[in-house]
């Protein structure tokens, strides 16, 4: 028996496949059987009871809810045993791969020893594309690196071939066919040089779910490939540099076996998102072409994101504190703590990120402009940063760009949920006649106002035949409008077509330029019958007729910036006109107790729809509001409307200006300084009083 333990031939001259030395070993994360003669992660666990435990650290810190779990690479378990038990925590369970065939036996059986049963493992590949992969297979019964087993060289073809005979074939997979129907949080990798190849198969799953990252990149020459790949996706970035040997080991030996070995890891988070990983040994990347692989002590410090004598600052703990004030809108603040980092003109991305977004609110456009143009060129597949340098070009009128890049706000991971998956090609503005072109509107009420103007000037431009889809509540308005062939209500089955565009994708289309608008005016009408009914509601007040709202939708991502309360509005009262209250939501509660002296009727109540408040603005002679949908029904009615602006509005109204090229009819009071109502309310006031004076002289007359 134990001859045969060592390899030869049975009695019946079968060969023997040498069985691997194995030991049960008690280790930080449970039982585990373990191969003694792999170096580094049997070793590992037999010496220390751990191994990667620095990593393992970082990747628990990752699972944070009820999301999947997958691990490519598990090798034996010794971090799918942590990852399994964090993520049982959530409920959540951990999809892991091993391809190896001896390596995959030995994980299940340390997943059965923990009856870890949120874990189910396959042991296949993952690549680019599926197949079968092969590679040179190991001695498990000799010393050897079991862990570092590669595919990489390896060919990989579309169908099985046969193996050499040095070599074992499995089957590889895409994990986007795997994971097709799974809420993916984390993945993380440990390929031996395939990391690349295995995430371009998770392509899909990377844009649905946008889960976080972990990955070995130990690779120089692959290093910048794969890092400018992760960019293209929209990721940012961060080196991960840990020791194998960790000081504070389970079993508390103090020998270290593998002196200055340590793992080349990278940390990938979704550019849109806003979670900040605390942990020291993370430092942000910012040249795909240099690698963390030095030799010295100041290298590894700096890779570590750590403080050595005269070395780098800790950037992770500038980038929690910048967060954390640009969060509480300490923007001057924030914009101190990151210049001196900056001061060169070069850093890394996520700080000059950070700078643009500290600097925007306190009205410093162009050089928000700059460093989003920088960032852009460095990472072009940062869409939530393209999306940031649309709005700053469309507030500056630069259109013909602005619209291009605001094409991708629907490549953010808050907004792919609502973008309409329609299978049919976007119209780009060229001529279809004979062909259906469906327009569907997309946002807020407010976007649907003002981009309606466009949808017969598609129908021109286009020739074709027009559906227009419109959400429920703006359905009326639109029949009335014209311009199209015929009109739906969103979540009813339109009509077969042939192209679709999203209404606010139109200005992109058709190339819209300032000098197109405003385009015909009025392009809406109120219900004649709704005007006759406001008329004889409001026929015995006192005029002018005002009309107000003072606060916008509370779920807006920047109400707290674009809304007021109604006793701001205070100095109004001295007009000498009588205020109605349109205000909807929340806000309108605010109407039972005006200002000191304001003559104010609350029609919030008797307001059903848009119908009533379109009817409304064409009895009131004015309307006063903050940046809300009724401002654009407003204008797109040709009804004098005056608009209170904080101090960097939305990109729509642009800057330096008074009026609107989107509305003739429209003036725009701007904050001087940021969070200043009073000065706005007190220029409208005067000039209010200004137009009572001139009233007052023409009736004398």
């Amino acid at each position: 028996m134990a001859d045969s333990a060592r390899g030869g031939l049975t009695a019946g001259g079968t060969p023997v496949v040498p069985l691997p030395p194995g030991r049960l070993v008690n280790t930080r994360h449970g039982p585990m059987l373990v191969n003694t003669n792999d170096v580094y992660v049997g070793q590992a666990l037999v010496r220390y009871g751990e191994y990667g435990e620095i990593e393992a650290q970082l990747l628990q810190k990752l699972v944070t809810g009820p999301g999947t779990v997958v691990e490519v690479g598990a090798n034996i378990g010794a971090h799918t045993l942590p990852l399994a038990r964090q993520a049982a925590t959530f409920g959540a369970k951990v999809i892991v791969f091993e391809p190896q065939p001896v390596v995959f036996q030995n994980l299940c059986a340390n997943l059965a020893l923990n009856g870890l049963y949120n874990v189910r493992a396959w042991p296949q590949a993952c690549g680019a594309q599926t197949g079968t992969v092969f590679f040179a297979q190991p001695d498990y019964a000799r010393v050897g690196n079991f862990g570092g087993v590669s595919m990489q060289v390896a060919k990989q073809a579309a169908t099985p071939t046969a193996a050499a005979p040095n070599q074992v074939a499995v089957p590889c997979v895409t994990l986007d066919d795997v994971l097709a129907n799974e809420p993916v949080s984390l993945i993380k990798l440990d390929v031996e040089g395939f990391e690349l190849s295995a995430l371009q198969g998770a392509i899909e799953t990377l844009k649905r779910c946008r889960p976080l990252l972990y990955m070995e990149n130990d690779r120089v020459k692959q290093s910048p490939a794969l890092i400018e790949w992760l960019w293209a996706q929209g990721y940012r970035l961060w080196w991960h540099v840990s020791p194998l040997y960790n000081p504070q080991n389970h079993f508390c030996n103090r020998e270290n076996a593998y002196a200055n070995v340590v793992s080349f890891n990278m940390l990938a988070v979704p550019a849109e998102s806003d979670i900040v990983v605390h942990d020291a040994r993370l430092s942000p990347i910012s040249d795909a072409h240099w690698h963390p692989d030095g030799k010295t002590e100041a290298q590894r410090f700096a890779a570590a994101g750590v403080k050595a004598p005269g070395g780098a600052p800790d950037l992770a703990t500038i980038e929690r504190e910048g967060r954390a004030l640009l969060k509480s809108q300490r923007y001057e603040e924030a914009e101190a703590l990151l210049r001196p980092h900056l001061a060169s003109g070069r850093g890394p991305l996520v700080l000059w990120r950070m700078l643009a977004a500290a600097i925007r609110p306190q009205g410093k456009i162009a050089e928000t402009r700059t460093i989003q143009e920088m960032l852009v060129a460095h990472a072009p597949g940062d869409y939530s940063q393209r999306f940031d340098l649309s709005e700053t070009l469309l507030l500056l009128g630069e259109f013909e760009r602005g619209w291009r890049e605001y094409h991708y706000r629907y490549s953010l991971a808050h907004t792919a949920s609502i973008e309409r998956k329609v299978q049919r090609p976007r119209w780009n503005g060229q001529p279809i006649p004979g062909k259906t072109l469906l327009i569907h509107d997309e946002q807020g009420f407010g976007d649907t106002f003002q981009f309606m103007r466009m949808v017969s000037w598609a129908k021109a431009a286009s020739g074709a035949r027009v559906i227009l889809e419109v959400n429920a509540e703006t359905y009326s308005l639109a029949q009335r409008m014209g311009g199209f062939d015929e009109i739906v209500v969103r979540g009813t089955l339109p009509p077969v077509f042939d192209l679709h565009c999203e209404m606010m994708s139109l200005p992109m289309a058709m190339r819209l330029k300032p000098a197109d608008l405003p385009g015909k005016m009025p392009y809406l009408s109120a219900d004649p019958q709704r005007v006759a009914h406001w008329q004889a509601r409001l026929a015995k007040l006192p005029r002018p007729l005002v009309a107000l709202v003072w606060a916008g939708r509370p779920t807006h991502f920047n109400d707290a910036n674009r809304s007021m309360t109604l006793a701001h509005l205070g100095p109004l009262a001295q007009a000498g006109a009588t205020f109605l209250s349109i205000q909807k939501g929340p806000a309108e509660a605010q109407a039972m107790n005006p200002p000191a002296g304001m003559s104010l009727v609350s029609l919030s109540d008797e307001i059903r729809d848009f119908e009533d408040t379109a009817a409304i603005l064409c009895v009131a002679d004015l309307l006063i509001s903050v940046d809300s949908s009724p401002v654009h029904l407003a204008g797109a009615l040709g009804r004098p409307v005056w608009v209170m602006l904080p101090f960097v509005p939305d990109w729509r109204w642009l800057t330096g200006r008074d009026d609107s090229p989107w509305y003739p009819s429209m003036r725009l009071f701007r904050q001087s300084a940021r969070g200043d109502w009073e000065s706005v309310v007190a220029a409208m006031a005067r000039e209010m009083a200004s137009l009572r004076e001139r009233n007052s002289t023409h009736s004398s007359r």
